[in-house]
């Protein structure tokens, strides 16, 4: 209803709605002109976003080659070891079952580790 009254007593010949009018005219004008940018940017960032994507896997991928990796050379050490003191458990086991008690503290802790 006010919309009416000031068209219809000359409101819209005032100067200060002019510029009121002007200044939504530019802020639309410019929202429209980021929406476009923004969008016409769309294909471009969707580009960006898949090689991103796809230089993450390749690099988990040699991560998890190169875990991988460790882990088993990790346990041919444990199992190279395991085997390379077999004979000191056994000669300390031989020990501990003998019964000599001086050294059975010492025994037990290299069996267990």
């Amino acid at each position: 209803m006010t919309c009416l009254a000031v068209a219809a007593f000359g409101g819209c010949t005032d100067p200060r709605f002019q510029k009121q009018q002007a200044i939504r005219d530019a802020r639309i004008k410019d929202h429209l002109s980021v929406y476009a940018a923004h969008d016409a940017a769309g294909p471009d960032r969707i580009r960006e976003t898949l090689d991103l994507d796809k230089k993450l896997k390749e690099r988990r991928a040699e991560h998890l080659a190169q875990t991988c990796e460790l882990i088993r050379s990790l346990h041919e050490r444990d199992v190279r070891r395991w085997k390379d003191e077999a004979a000191l458990r056994r000669a300390r086991l031989e020990t501990l079952l003998r019964g000599k008690p001086d050294e059975i503290d010492d025994a037990w802790a290299k069996l267990v580790y």
